[in-house]
């Protein structure tokens, strides 16, 4: 399908605020859902388990979203996404019971997932492979701005009550469907007439994302940085707690200071870098970066060295991530792209639904350990990631 420039200009950025406004209700939840959750008699583990469940929901549905995209085109699975996200928020707001209030995040897990794979095989429909990388960081600097201001807003909103922030959230929701519906054009026709069967769970499918030839590698290294992230999202606030004695307000601060280096690096620094040296390279580059800011968090002896080896934790996720979602876009036929970057999303949802128990356990052990962990699967991912370096430059 053939768009002007400015169609296309038109369609990526109103899928910039389609996802800057995911990852703001996606923030504006964070501060209110343990204070949420315990008024409606939630234990510490029930409060978890609601976190849990919403990248659960994108395990489940995120491959399924990227191949009907595959097969209906991309423009009406966004707006199915940004229209149930909206009436998660909603559900959220109106949660008087345990039981709704998971239903509200399992929801927006699974419509969420509708989103953000689609969104990029969108981009990757309107772009060259020269100017993806770029438009993917874009993309998630998006992500930054909404974990930036979400938690602030939520926390803003909070004093007039625990659904106000989400009405709130459910409003933008809402405008950026109507946006979406009147100026989003689509991207991409499907070639395909055969009538496929959809599984909510495609074993096959997962399983072919790993072992393919050209992105098996991509997809495995995508997961483990998602399981390293994870579970230093898990277990950050009570490692600072404990070594350093820093309360809610000061990982606040940490946290906006994640956000800010995500968007500037995202926006400003990775279509540089690959530019210089390549998508493969920026990645192996990220995944080192990783591994070494996470020893040092393990290591740290002071809020200093804690708060500067947390921004480049977060710089190597920056460079890492749209250097990946780009070279596995390049790599898939034009036909499977949602399929795809939906199934990658897939195993990095999965990776995230385990990461946080599994660094809980750690923890018990010493509350170092789960961010020495971290730096292990970094270290595989950067090796996997030489390997497939390696590899396509002597073929």
């Amino acid at each position: 399908m053939i768009l002007t420039e400015q169609q296309k200009q038109r369609g990526f950025w109103l899928l910039f605020l389609a996802l800057f406004i995911d990852l703001l209700g996606f923030g504006i939840m964070i501060p209110l859902l343990p204070f949420y959750a315990e008024s409606l008699g939630a234990s510490a583990f029930v409060v978890a388990l609601t976190m849990a469940v919403y990248s659960l929901g994108q395990f489940l549905f995120a491959p399924l979203w990227g191949r009907l995209s595959d097969r209906y085109g991309r423009r009406p699975i966004i707006l199915v996404g940004l229209l149930g996200t909206s009436i998660s928020f909603v559900l959220f707001g109106f949660a008087s019971t345990l039981t709704l209030l998971f239903i509200s995040r399992i929801l927006g897990g699974i419509l969420t997932a509708a989103t953000l794979p689609t969104s990029q095989a969108y981009v990757a429909d309107i772009t060259s492979e020269k100017e993806r990388a770029k438009k993917f960081g874009m993309l998630g600097a998006a992500f930054g701005l909404g974990f930036i201001f979400g938690p602030a807003i939520g926390g803003l909103l909070s004093v007039y009550g625990y659904a106000v922030p989400a009405f709130f959230a459910a409003a933008l929701a809402f405008l950026n469907f109507v946006g979406a519906y009147f100026w989003l054009p689509e991207s991409f026709k499907p070639t395909s007439l055969e009538t496929k069967h959809y599984h909510l769970i495609d074993f096959k499918g997962m399983w072919k994302s790993i072992t393919h030839e050209h992105i098996g590698t991509l997809v495995i290294i995508g997961a483990l940085i998602a399981l390293g992230f994870s579970q230093l999202q898990g277990m950050y606030a009570l490692f600072a707690e404990q070594r350093f004695g820093l309360g809610p307000a000061s990982v606040g601060i940490i946290l906006f200071v994640v956000g800010v280096v995500s968007v500037v690096v995202q926006g400003f620094v990775v279509g540089r870098v690959v530019a210089w040296i390549g998508e493969i390279k920026t990645v192996i580059l990220g995944t080192l970066i990783l591994g070494a800011s996470y020893t040092m968090i393990g290591l740290s002896s002071s809020t200093t060295m804690l708060y500067v080896f947390t921004g480049i934790n977060a710089a190597g996720f920056a460079l890492s991530g749209p250097s990946l979602n780009a070279l596995i876009s390049e790599r898939t036929h034009k036909d499977e792209q949602g399929t795809m970057l939906g199934l990658a999303q897939s195993w990095g949802a999965l990776a995230r639904v385990l990461g946080p128990p599994f660094a809980g356990i750690l923890f018990g052990f010493t509350i170092a350990l789960p961010f020495y962990s971290g730096a292990f699967f970094m270290l595989c991912a950067m090796l996997m990631a030489l390997k497939n370096y390696r590899f396509y430059t002597k073929n």
